[in-house]
């Protein structure tokens, strides 16, 4: 209404009432030291729980896994940072053990970002999933400059490709490593880096594609809107 605004993040607020009605050493003995406190997650997927949870900083990434969970080969990889982070293969001991502290994720080339982290079952497509994502991130350009516009088109076409079968594996390599530091702000440098640490993590998985397919159907376990439903069905 043309009044003087302040704007600012809603978590940030509730940290500072704790602060306010706790103190600072109170307040500092929950989490980690390096981020002391509580931080909101949005849990997606085959996960512990599912929504938005408020945990301690000190929350390892294994503490987020569904109940009984082993670090076996062929345990599904975990989404950390939502659509602008990375997949992560937490069959290594050294990532289930990270906690959800930004500082110590970053030490490890990660992003909490908005808090958002997400992991496919196993009797789910991830390749398809990647796909639908990839193509969402596409579409939510703003159009305004050339890797946004033209480049995040072509990854999730080569994403699609791969996903029917074709051999798409050097251009994803190419196309993406070509928007990366690349544009007016950071969406396709964040995009690039989504599609392929998920295409390092899904190797076997693309392989299968490759040969006959995955036999597991796309079931929009990383939400986008709308939804679209890359392949078709079983491949």
């Amino acid at each position: 209404g043309g009044r003087p605004t302040f704007a600012s993040n809603v978590e940030t607020f509730a940290r500072l009432a704790l602060l306010a009605a706790h103190g600072p050493a109170a307040y500092g003995a929950v989490g980690h030291p390096e981020e002391p406190g509580t931080s909101l997650l949005t849990l997606v997927g085959d996960l512990r729980a599912t929504g938005v949870v408020e945990v301690p900083t000190d929350t390892r990434l294994a503490d987020l896994l569904p109940s009984g969970w082993a670090p076996v080969p062929g345990t599904p990889p975990l989404l950390v940072g939502g659509y602008h982070g990375r997949w992560v293969e937490v069959v290594d001991p050294a990532v289930a053990a990270l906690p959800v502290a930004r500082p110590v994720l970053a030490r490890s080339g990660l992003v909490l970002g908005a808090g958002v982290v997400a992991r496919v079952p196993a009797d789910a497509c991830l390749l398809a999933e990647v796909a639908a994502v990839a193509t969402w991130l596409a579409a939510e350009s703003a159009g305004q400059c050339g890797p946004c516009l033209y480049g995040l088109p072509r990854l999730a076409l080569d994403v699609h490709e791969l996903l029917r079968g074709h051999d798409a594996r050097a251009a994803a390599n190419e196309h993406g490593a070509a928007l990366r530091g690349r544009g007016a702000c950071a969406h396709p440098t964040a995009a690039s880096g989504f599609v392929a640490s998920a295409l390092d993590v899904a190797r076997s998985e693309v392989v299968l594609h490759l040969a006959s397919g995955c036999g597991r159907s796309y079931g929009g376990h990383l939400p986008v809107a709308p939804a679209p439903a890359p392949g078709g069905g079983p491949r």
